[in-house]
């Protein structure tokens, strides 16, 4: 579930007390992140299981902002950065320059450095340039705050291209938020194995 979109805005004030700085260029003071949580979990499922949503390697283990088990992992194939911050823990094993899998287990859902508001704050950006991406695209789910997110054009990590059509993924593990729902099937240049960002016990 999406407590707080791409597009939501911090406020200065927030803005700076997270970022150390009031704006973010032509995006303003916009969160640029998906916080999430489990619905009907207690705590918003603090304690659940956080997996890497693609293959890549882990880069750091530690972030300023998103506390002390906040990961950043990332995939030259895809061209992306992915952050996941606030853990209350990693998995033993996980740390920096290690090669993880989709769907591997790297932490716990938590709530380090935002006590009060256990979520997995989730940043996607593109390695080519740093410009930021909504990982709704690439998760296909539904955004409020992103218009984008709601017509069914998704990023598939085809580098430089923004977002890109969508590829067949019938993974239960991806949790749909809401009725978003892709456009036609499109040949696609790159295969991708996407997880997460949760995983949740098969019925």
């Amino acid at each position: 579930m999406i407590k707080f979109g791409f597009m939501g805005d911090y406020g200065p004030e927030l803005a700076v007390a997270i970022r150390g700085e009031p704006g973010l260029g032509v995006y303003g003071t916009s969160h640029l992140a998906l916080d999430l949580q489990i619905p009907d979990r207690p705590d918003g499922g603090r304690g659940s299981a956080v997996v890497a949503p693609f293959d890549g390697r882990i880069i750091r283990t530690a972030d300023p902002v998103g506390g002390p088990f906040g990961i950043w992992l990332e995939s030259d194939k895809l061209n992306l950065r992915a952050r996941l911050m606030h853990m209350d823990g990693l998995v033993k094993g996980i740390e920096s320059g290690v090669e993880v899998k989709a769907g591997q287990q790297l932490g716990i859902l938590g709530a380090q450095g935002t006590e009060g508001f256990p979520h997995l704050h989730l940043a996607f950006e593109r390695l080519s340039d740093g410009t930021r991406v909504n990982p709704a695209l690439f998760y296909r789910l539904k955004d409020r705050t992103d218009p984008a997110s709601l017509v069914g054009r998704w990023y598939d990590g085809l580098p430089r291209d923004l977002p890109a059509s969508p590829q067949q993924d019938h993974d239960a593990r991806l949790i749909p938020d809401g009725d978003a729902r892709p456009a036609p099937q499109q040949p696609s240049r790159l295969l991708i194995t996407r997880w997460g960002p949760f995983e949740l016990a098969t019925p």
